[in-house]
C-alpha cells in the first residue's frame, strides 16, 4: 500500500463526500491505478520538467477550527474559502442571478463532473488527488440572459494546512459572468492547495476568468481547470502568478460548439528559487472555432519557470484558427525557462501557428532610456512594464487590471530585488 492510501484511510471519514458510495468507489478506483502506475516521474514526459518534490510530496492537515462570525464576513458577490472551507453571507446568498449549491450536498447530481474516462486529458495525478482529498466546494450557477460579476478569496489564518478545492461553475445560455480568483495568503505560511475549477459554457455565453496569485513563498499550490465551451461561447482567461515557493497551473479547453473561442492568457514573475509551471492545451472539436496561448514570464535569481503549450485541431474542426506565443525574459544568469509549444493538427483547413523566445532585457534600449535621464533600474523597470503590456490589455474587468499592475509594481519595487544583470 502506497503512501497516499495510507494517507487517504486515515483521513477518510473526514473528506468531502465520504459516505457516497459512488464517490467512496471512485478513489478506491483511483487509488489502485496510483498504486499500479507508481508516482509521477520524470521518464515520463508530461513531468520532464515538474517540481516533482512538490508534486510527489500529498499532504492532508485539515482545519477544524471554528471561525467567528466578524471574520467570514464578505463583500457584495464575493466568496471566501478561509482554511479551506467556504463561507458566503445570507445576501449573497440570495444573489437573484447567481445560483449556488453546497458540494457536498450536490453529489449525486454533480457525478459526470468527477470522472469522465472518454476525456483521457483529464487523467491526471493533479485532479486524482484533488478528488481523493476534497475539502469543499460549490457548484455555482448564472440565470440566463444575466451579466454577473463574482470574486472568490482564498486566505488561510492557520499555517501547515490543507485545502482541496473543486469548484462546478456553469455560464447559462445568453449569459456572461466575470469571475476573479484572488489568492493572498499573507497572514499564514506553509499552507497547500489543490485547486481544480470546471466550467460550462452554454450557448452564446462569456466567462471572463481572471486569478490573482499572489501566496507567499512559503506556500505552494497545484491549480487545474477545464472548460467546456458550446456554439458561440467565448471564454477568456489570464492568470497572474507572483507568489507561491512552487506552483503547477494546468488550464484546459474543449471547444465542442461552432464558433467558440478559448483565450488563454498568462504572465508570471519568478524570484528566489521560485517554480513556477503552467500548462494550457486547447482542443478543437469543432468548425469555425478560435484559439489563443499567450504567456510570458519574467524570473530573476535562481527561479524556473515552465510553459508547455498544446494546440489539437481534430479532423472535424475545419477552418480553425489556432495561435500560440511563448516569450519569456532572464533577469539573472542563474534563471531559467523551459518551453514546448505543440501543434496537433488533423484537419487540413486551418490556421495555426507558435512562436516561443528566451531572452534578456535590450541592452541597446537600456542604454537609449539612460540617456533621457532616466536610472538603469528605472530604465529596467519601464522595460519589464512594456514586456507585460500586450498581456494585460486582454483584461476587461479594469478593477482587476489595477490590482494586478500594483502587484507588479510592488514585485518590482522590492527593496531586496538585486539589480537585473
Amino acid at each position: 500500500m502506497n503512501q497516499i492510501s495510507n494517507l487517504y484511510q486515515k483521513n477518510e471519514k473526514f473528506i468531502l463526500g465520504s459516505n457516497n458510495e459512488w464517490l467512496t468507489n471512485l478513489r478506491n478506483k483511483i487509488l489502485e491505478k496510483i498504486d499500479d502506475l507508481g508516482p509521477p516521474s520524470k521518464k515520463n514526459e508530461i513531468w520532464k520538467y515538474s517540481n516533482l518534490s512538490h508534486i510527489n510530496d500529498t499532504r492532508y492537515e485539515p482545519s477544524n477550527e471554528i471561525l467567528k462570525e466578524n471574520e467570514t464576513l464578505n463583500e457584495e458577490n464575493e466568496i471566501d474559502y478561509i482554511n479551506g472551507k467556504y463561507h458566503i453571507t445570507e445576501k449573497n446568498k440570495k444573489n437573484l442571478n447567481i445560483n449556488f449549491k453546497d458540494l457536498g450536498e450536490s453529489l449525486i447530481d454533480l457525478k459526470n463532473f468527477f470522472y469522465n474516462e472518454n476525456e483521457t486529458q483529464l487523467n491526471d495525478f493533479v485532479i486524482d488527488i484533488n478528488t481523493i482529498f476534497l475539502s469543499d466546494g460549490l457548484y455555482i450557477s448564472t440565470k440566463e440572459n444575466k451579466e454577473n460579476y463574482l470574486i472568490i478569496n482564498y486566505k488561510n489564518n492557520l499555517d501547515y494546512i490543507t485545502n482541496y478545492l473543486r469548484n462546478i461553475i456553469k455560464i447559462n445560455k445568453n449569459s456572461k459572468l466575470t469571475l476573479v480568483e484572488n489568492f493572498n495568503y499573507e497572514k499564514s505560511e506553509n499552507n497547500d492547495l489543490n485547486i481544480y475549477n470546471n466550467f460550462i459554457l452554454e450557448k452564446d455565453s462569456e466567462l471572463e476568468h481572471i486569478i490573482i496569485q499572489n501566496l507567499n513563498l512559503t506556500s505552494r499550490l497545484l491549480y487545474s481547470s477545464h472548460a467546456i465551451c458550446e456554439t458561440n461561447s467565448k471564454f477568456n482567461q489570464l492568470s497572474c502568478q507572483l507568489g507561491s515557493i512552487s506552483a503547477k497551473n494546468r488550464h484546459l479547453s474543449n471547444l465542442i460548439g461552432i464558433n467558440s473561442q478559448a483565450n488563454h492568457n498568462g504572465i508570471y514573475f519568478g524570484k528566489n528559487k521560485q517554480y513556477i509551471d503552467n500548462k494550457t492545451k486547447v482542443t478543437h472539436k469543432s468548425e469555425n472555432c478560435q484559439s489563443n496561448q499567450i504567456y510570458k514570464g519574467i524570473l530573476n535569481e535562481e527561479s524556473c519557470g515552465v510553459y508547455l503549450s498544446n494546440t489539437l485541431v481534430e479532423s472535424q474542426a475545419q477552418k480553425t484558427n489556432g495561435y500560440q506565443l511563448s516569450r519569456g525574459l532572464l533577469l539573472s544568469d542563474k534563471s531559467k525557462l523551459y518551453n514546448k509549444p505543440q501543434l496537433k493538427i488533423y484537419a487540413d483547413d486551418v490556421k495555426c501557428s507558435h512562436g516561443s523566445t528566451i531572452g534578456a532585457l535590450d541592452n541597446n534600449q537600456l542604454y537609449y532610456l539612460q540617456s533621457r535621464g532616466l536610472s538603469e533600474k528605472d530604465s529596467q523597470k519601464l522595460l519589464i512594464k512594456a514586456f507585460c503590456k500586450d498581456v494585460l490589455k486582454n483584461i476587461n474587468d479594469k478593477e482587476s487590471l489595477k490590482k494586478i499592475e500594483l502587484q507588479i509594481d510592488k514585485w518590482l519595487n522590492k527593496k531586496n530585488d538585486k539589480q537585473y544583470s
